[in-house]
């Protein structure tokens, strides 16, 4: 029994040893790989991978932000500082200073209010050919993408947006028509955060969409610091809204706003008084800031967004 218990415990001692070797091992190999996170560090939003159609604005962003600082900031496209200020894509500029945010690099929350200008790079989508009046599918679809979610505008209004007929229901509970033909009316900000967050819920993301309508147009101005594209309802061409469709409900009558449209803040500029947005009708465009700001409140202040 004592030569057994000799033998047992010896053989006992060497796999004590080696695993404890073989522990060594991984942990050095551990080490040298960095932990083995190599991969996906751009291509990641907050864990998200991006593939498909937002792919491309890896490889586009670039160029983005040279062809928005000549279109928007022409004058001051050769005042860069230094190296540094280039690749962190932030921008200062006299007295003023612009940051240029992408998907990549919004990993922080901006709440400066200080800031003169902002700009948060988007991929421009448009609503046409395939969905003439879907205006409202479309910018959320374009923030979604923005976000690292490869969906396409065609996807969200057939399987994800509420739609109900003229008569039976408002533009607060489903979108009124059909977005793909050139009869469809519209929806507003509660059929949007309800479509966003149906979507997001199937992908187990830990985004969620926020209808924050009754924010003040300045305010929005906050989200925008955070790095939070905003849709926001308004109209065609910021032009005067008008009344010319009336239908009756069980709870009183119904009046549509005609030139309704639904677009997405990317950013602005307080000294020149400017809002930059993502037109859905005229992809990255910009406007007079208080025009925007009356069309906005005539539009009953309705906005989203997804964070």
């Amino acid at each position: 029994m004592s030569r057994r218990n000799n033998t047992n415990a010896v053989l006992g001692a060497i796999a004590i040893f080696s695993i404890c070797i073989l522990l060594v091992i991984i942990a050095w190999h551990y080490i040298i790989d960095g932990g083995g996170k190599k991969e996906h560090v751009s291509g990641d939003v907050y864990g998200v991978e991006a593939s498909g159609e937002d792919s491309i604005y890896e490889d586009a962003s670039t160029e983005i932000q040279k062809e928005t600082t000549a279109q928007y900031f022409p004058e001051t496209q050769n005042e860069q500082t230094n190296a540094d200020t280039q690749n962190t894509e932030e921008y200062q500029y006299t007295q003023i200073v612009t940051e240029f945010v992408t998907r990549e690099n919004n990993t922080e929350e901006y709440v400066d209010t200080t800031l003169e200008q902002k700009y948060i790079l988007m991929n421009a989508l448009m609503q046409k050919p395939s969905l003439p009046t879907g205006c409202e599918i479309t910018s959320l679809t374009s923030v979604l993408n923005y976000w690292g979610y490869n969906v396409t505008k065609e996807t969200m209004a057939d399987k994800y947006l509420e739609r109900g007929e003229m008569g039976n229901v408002t533009a607060f509970e489903a979108f009124i028509g059909d977005p793909f033909t050139n009869d469809g009316y519209g929806c507003f900000a509660s059929v949007i955060e309800k479509a966003a967050n149906k979507y997001l819920s199937e992908q187990n993301s830990f985004y969620r969409a926020y209808d924050i309508s009754g924010t003040s147009f300045e305010d929005l101005y906050k989200e925008i610091n955070q790095n939070h594209p905003v849709i926001v309802w308004a109209t065609v061409n910021m032009s005067e809204p008008r009344y010319y469709e009336q239908w009756k409900l069980q709870d009183g009558t119904y009046s549509w706003i005609g030139g309704e449209h639904c677009l997405v803040i990317t950013g602005y500029n307080k000294s020149e008084n400017i809002v930059y947005v993502m037109d859905p009708l005229k992809g990255n465009a910009k406007y007079d800031a208080a025009l925007f700001k009356t069309r906005y409140e005539q539009l009953f202040s309705q906005a989203v967004v997804i964070k």
